[in-house]
């Protein structure tokens, strides 16, 4: 298969993943606390991405290499993909989940920024543009002049400054971790880095949800008489979907065009939320679409500069 083609269908997964669900964010935490709901969540990951990494694994390779220390990974675990949760969640709960997707947009410029000064990786040929683009689409995709009103997909003005500069440190969080889980170790399998990645966070959450809540800094967790089915739903699918399925696709997709393409795709996020939004109702505006258009537009230039550079690569 073309390593661009399965680029882009393994990157999709993420971001169908983490988009459609997002129009249900805001009345989730209305009702569970988000570090309830993240501990839930990567709890339930883990043995998803316990049975994929058994399915795909070759012959008898251990899932940790003993020589393989497990500092990187609990630094990886804790620093990545625990503080991100955290912070993320935190943030959506600041702020309606759609209206985040706005800050989504900044992502390929923060990955870019956090790459070129954290880690000494150049910009690849042609990403200036698509970060402009991809950040102008993504804006256009998720703001609407006029009020837009709809079931669970809202756009209220007012949001806290403070849930937009947790967004901001979510992303540069992200990126951290995208960059950090390459250099893990080169033999590594991108399923092998997940995996490891989530254990420690999948036993250090609830730990960290049972002290918040014996201090009175989280909520309770809702009667068992009050769960609702679509709660159920939206946790399930964030375990299974947008955690074990989505970060594994994430890591492989690094590994095929580099973190800072794949960042592009983060800004399809807000498109593949739009998509949820068509089904409850929500009819989308022509400025959405030109956002969407443009999105598009520069997640492909910037694919045709690689392919462009991968051939010039193999011919020389």
């Amino acid at each position: 298969m073309n390593r661009l083609l399965a680029a882009n269908l393994t990157l999709m997964v993420p971001v169908l993943s983490w988009g459609l669900p997002i129009p249900f964010l805001d009345s989730l935490f209305d009702r569970w606390d988000p570090v309830l709901s993240a501990a839930l969540r990567y709890a339930l990951a883990l043995p998803f991405a316990y049975g994929f990494w058994r399915l795909t694994r070759r012959g008898g390779q251990p899932l940790k290499p003993p020589d393989l220390s497990w500092w990187p990974i609990v630094r990886l675990s804790v620093f990545g993909l625990m503080a991100f949760s955290l912070v993320y969640a935190f943030a959506v709960d600041h702020m309606n989940p759609v209206t985040a997707a706005i800050f989504s947009a900044t992502a390929p410029v923060i990955t870019a920024l956090v790459a070129r000064f954290g880690f000494g990786e150049p910009m690849p040929e042609g990403y200036r543009l698509a970060a402009l683009l991809s950040l102008i689409g993504g804006i256009l995709t998720t703001v609407d002049p006029a009020a837009v009103e709809g079931p669970g997909i809202g756009l209220p003005g007012g949001e806290p400054l403070l849930g937009g500069l947790l967004l901001f440190l979510a992303s540069g969080i992200w990126a951290w971790y995208s960059l950090s889980a390459a250099r893990v170790r080169r033999d590594l399998h991108p399923t092998q880095v997940t995996l490891l990645s989530l254990v420690p966070v999948a036993c250090l959450l609830p730990l960290l949800y049972l002290a918040c809540w014996a201090v009175g800094l989280a909520a309770p967790p809702p009667a068992p008489a009050d769960w609702r089915a679509d709660d159920i739903g939206v946790q399930l699918w964030f375990s299974i979907m947008a955690i074990g399925a989505a970060t594994i696709a994430w890591n492989i997709g690094i590994g095929l065009v580099g973190t800072a393409v794949a960042a592009l795709y983060l800004n399809l996020v807000p498109i593949a939320a739009l998509g949820t939004g068509l089904l409850l109702g929500y009819t989308p505006r022509p400025l959405q679409l030109l956002g969407v258009a443009i999105v598009l537009a520069g997640v492909v230039q910037a694919q045709l500069r690689l392919a462009r550079r991968q051939r010039r690569m193999r011919a020389g």
